[in-house]
């Protein structure tokens, strides 16, 4: 890593010109379209979570199919609904308070790595598809994938090691935090898309573009929306390329959890699995919503 950033230096003083563009590129993504889909919705999730909103929600027979407790199961409904990588700060948290197991935690990192709902309802649904239903499409695919995840992994329960207690969190503490995840997330989406766009000038034009849509989610999906291709393709690629997060998100992830180790190819497994079967649910539902419009 040290040498590779070395190296992007050296080739971004050659290539000025190039770095101002793709760095205004990538601040009016961040600006236009992370910042206004994310920052209220990480505001909003961040501060119910920790005034023990979520622990109010009961739902037994869930919890036991997903081998699950009432205690801990609070923290997949923060992960996904808050997305990530703020969900893994989180996780990452509860494990150092000695509140979740490291295989319990391991568990909820792996399964629930998730793209927060107001991205994929505003940024997808609204201003990519033109259609808030397509989008709520997609959330329900995104998250029905990660369901069928936390099925397949239910023989490692997650169960919570100690009495949560949370103290009274205050919102401007829970503002800070979040602008602070926010900020994070912008600089390396600007990294990202900076130090991808200058090395692949030296590619062919479908390498490269391939490259910058798995680099980073945000501007993959934008890419892939201009590309000529039928709108059911763009829809299922964009609908994978939530699941898989992009290369960026995985940095960030890994990034946050210093704590925790994860295994990266595990991690990848899991985000291939996920896009599989989100592409198969979207599938399904595309199917039963056009029956419908019959009758």
């Amino acid at each position: 890593m040290t040498y590779f950033l070395l190296a992007s230096f050296l080739l971004a003083l050659v290539h000025g010109q190039q770095v101002l563009q793709n760095s205004t590129d990538a601040l009016n993504i961040c600006m236009q379209h992370l910042v206004p889909s994310l920052f209220l919705g990480m505001v909003c999730i961040r501060y119910l979570y920790e005034n023990q909103f979520f622990q109010h929600f009961s739902f037994p027979k869930l919890e036991k199919t997903l081998n699950i407790d009432h205690g801990a199961i609070h923290y997949v409904y923060t992960c996904i609904f808050i997305g990530m990588p703020s969900g893994a700060r989180i996780i990452q948290k509860a494990y150092q308070h000695n509140q979740l197991s490291l295989a319990a935690s391991k568990r909820i990192l792996y399964t629930c790595c998730l793209i927060a709902p107001s991205f994929i309802l505003f940024t997808c649904g609204i201003n990519l598809l033109h259609s808030i239903s397509k989008g709520m499409i997609l959330y329900i695919a995104h998250l029905f994938g990660v369901f069928l995840l936390l099925l397949q992994t239910r023989n490692q329960p997650i169960h919570t090691n100690s009495i949560i207690i949370h103290k009274k969190y205050p919102l401007n503490k829970v503002m800070m935090d979040s602008i602070y995840v926010i900020v994070c997330i912008c600089g390396f989406v600007m990294l990202c898309s900076i130090t991808s766009q200058l090395w692949c000038t030296f590619l062919p034009s479908t390498v490269s573009n391939f490259i910058q849509i798995i680099i980073e989610f945000s501007n993959g999906i934008f890419t892939l929306n201009k590309m000529p291709l039928s709108s059911m393709i763009k829809e299922y690629g964009i609908l994978a390329l939530l699941c898989f997060n992009g290369l960026c998100i995985h940095l960030q992830y890994f990034s946050f959890l210093d704590q925790i180790k994860l295994n990266y190819l595990t991690f990848l497994k899991y985000r291939l699995l996920h896009a599989l079967y989100a592409c198969l649910i979207y599938g399904i539902l595309t199917m039963l919503a056009s029956w419908l419009q019959l009758f």
